[in-house]
């Protein structure tokens, strides 16, 4: 079964029922009863509510929530796959939460076969369980991949920064001190959004001009299981202070020539992030979990 074939013109919305997230209680489990054809529990609302819990959006979904457009001349898969992941690292989609694979090709407005593949791949990159003959849900936020993430990018971006020091021009220079000013502008007017923008830009910037893109992609996979952690802090509560100044003093240490530095206060900046994870998970720990064996997750114990 093919694609459905997209119309040229109109755009595409999705719109979520509210800016809050109920989400299901540690007791969660896998029901029996739900399957891929429309049993599952609906999009919008959690696989148990026996201890709901509202968790707020960062300011990135509005009130009319998220939208879909599709891209015309791309892989519909992969548009597909980028919307489900935002969706579950936006909290749209809450840890433990069934899905149906027709709910969400209705709601997307395309055929079965891009969802379904998104799906597939998403489960590979651990944001979601598939469990033949009793369904597909979002999984839970592994420990072990938020461990993994923070090894990751203090290894791969320390090295980074180590090699754009010895190597940075006027040119890049004045794209890192850009980005800079830019969130000083966000941080005024208390965008929270444009902050978290200028923070991905900047570290993909150092990335590119040290010549080294791709490696940026593959640290940003990783940042993802990070991110679906710390957006369940309000936008106030982010210390996007502390953030920024720890942003200004890589750029500074890699403008002087000074790698090792640069690179010691990256893992600082790490380090703070995964405390804030591990706050988080302090406070909302029915939403961690832990591998099932046999693959996929489950809800780590709550004492």
């Amino acid at each position: 079964m093919s694609p459905t074939k997209t119309a040229a013109s109109p755009a595409r919305t999705v719109a979520s029922r509210s800016k809050t997230v109920a989400v299901a209680s540690a007791e969660a489990s896998i029901p029996r009863t739900s399957d891929r054809r429309g049993k599952s529990a609906a999009l919008a609302e959690p696989l148990v509510a026996a201890v709901p819990l509202a968790v707020e959006i960062l300011p990135s979904l509005s009130a009319d929530g998220p939208s879909f457009e599709v891209t015309r001349g791309m892989p519909l898969q992969g548009q597909v796959y980028d919307v489900l992941r935002d969706w579950i690292v936006t909290m749209v989609m809450a840890p433990g939460q069934a899905l149906s694979e027709k709910d969400l090709a209705l709601r997307l407005s395309v055929s079965r076969t891009p969802v379904r593949e998104a799906l597939i791949r998403l489960s590979d990159d651990g944001f979601v369980d598939i469990f033949p003959q009793h369904g597909t849900f979002v999984s839970y936020i592994l420990v072990e991949k938020l461990d993994e993430a923070g090894f990751i990018r203090k290894a791969v971006e320390g090295a980074i920064v180590r090699e754009l020091a010895g190597a940075l021009d006027e040119t890049g220079e004045a794209a890192l001190r850009a980005i800079i000013a830019e969130q000083r502008r966000a941080a005024r007017a208390k965008d929270y959004d444009q902050l978290e923008r200028a923070d991905h830009r900047l570290h993909a910037t150092m990335a590119a001009l040290a010549g080294k893109p791709a490696v940026w992609r593959i640290v940003r996979q990783a940042i993802y299981h990070i991110e679906r952690a710390l957006r369940l802090r309000t936008s106030e509560s982010s210390n996007w202070t502390a953030t920024m100044r720890e942003h200004e003093a890589i750029v500074e240490a890699v403008i002087a020539h000074k790698g090792d530095e640069a690179a010691a206060i990256i893992a600082r900046h790490i380090d703070r992030n995964l405390d804030e994870v591990r706050k988080v998970r302090e406070a909302h720990p029915q939403l961690f979990g832990v591998p099932r064996r046999g693959g996929g997750s489950r809800p780590m114990a709550v004492k």
